[in-house]
């Protein structure tokens, strides 16, 4: 049996606001998906509208969408199309957008652009060029301003990604072709006020982190990291991120997984960003998420006797850790 609550908080003008409310999680038994409830899976235009998209429980099966008006007060079932919903972002603070295919138990196909607006349940979609036999590999997608970014590996490895950019999501469609952006799925890209854009490849074994001060690129590396370890990059602004590490990597004369480094510069260099706030674990891969240059939470293990993980928050840029749930 797998407990799981959804919650939330706010930003106030001097901070985190240290007040959760917990809300009513959408009633996804009818999806036979009860295993996470994956933060992953929710996409808010503003503090009020939002979906949550739950994954098919087998291959080929059906997508389930909910949308909420309320801040995630009420939930209801929202179909996009007739279609599986591949991904779904917001386009903060009125739109959202969504790739669909038609999907069978191996393979998809028909893959299209959907784009909606806070407010409406209707989705206005036109078909993702360069995406035959395709077949179901994983598909990217991002907002960098008025641009939607699609990127995907081709069918057929010829060492270059394809990345395509289209305004407020409607054709036409620019297509490039970018080496530096293959991998063994589409690159997670994080698009940032000002147009810069950092990018998560896995190629196997290992990640890829990548950055381009515009979503054509070019995209040169920032670091190479093993992804057994558990760790990542956290982009914060076009030049602010986070990295952090689960073996001792960074840094030779600390335990593993306690190295949560900062780079001002747009990832040229890193130094250490302040204590690690949680317990050593091995079997536990820490997460972060930070709003701002300031404010940020950890989830991680909290150790002792305890053998649960907990939330931890930031307002000063990761120099001071407090619990803040549960």
């Amino acid at each position: 049996m797998v407990c799981a609550a959804l919650v939330r908080g706010s930003l106030g003008a001097h901070g985190l606001v240290g007040r959760w409310r917990r809300l009513r999680p959408p009633p996804t038994a009818a999806a036979r998906n009860l295993a996470t409830l994956d933060l992953g899976r929710f996409a808010f235009a503003n503090a009020q509208d939002g979906y949550d998209l739950v994954p098919p429980s087998t291959p080929g099966g059906a997508t389930h969408v909910y949308a909420t008006t309320d801040g995630g007060d009420s939930w209801r079932l929202t179909p996009i199309t007739s279609g599986t919903v591949l991904t779904l972002i917001a386009a903060p603070p009125s739109g959202f957008y969504a790739v669909t295919a038609r999907c069978g138990t191996r393979s998809c196909d028909h893959y299209q652009l959907a784009r909606s607006t806070t407010g409406s349940t209707h989705w206005s979609t036109t078909p993702i060029p360069a995406t035959t036999g395709l077949d179901g590999n994983p598909i990217g997608l991002a907002v960098s301003g008025n641009e939607v970014l699609v990127n995907f590996d081709p069918p057929v490895a010829d060492g270059e990604a394809h990345l395509l950019i289209a305004s407020d999501g409607r054709p036409p469609f620019q297509v490039h072709l970018v080496p530096h952006l293959v991998s063994v799925a589409a690159c997670d890209l994080s698009a940032q006020p000002g147009g810069a854009v950092w990018a998560s490849c896995p190629t196997g074994m290992m990640v890829s982190y990548l950055r381009a001060p515009s979503p054509a690129g070019p995209y040169t590396s920032v670091w190479d990291y093993a992804g057994t370890g558990g760790g990542g990059l956290v982009p914060v602004t076009g030049k602010v991120a986070y990295r952090y590490t689960g073996i001792p990597e960074l840094r030779p004369d600390k335990l593993p997984g306690d190295t949560l480094q900062r780079s001002t510069n747009a990832g040229r260099s890193f130094v250490d960003a302040g204590p690690w706030p949680f317990a050593h674990s091995a079997g536990t891969t820490p997460q972060f998420l930070f709003l701002n240059q300031q404010d940020g939470f950890g989830l991680g293990p909290t150790g002792g006797n305890d053998p649960t993980v907990a939330v931890f928050e930031t307002d000063d840029a990761a120099r001071h850790w407090s619990r803040a749930l549960p």
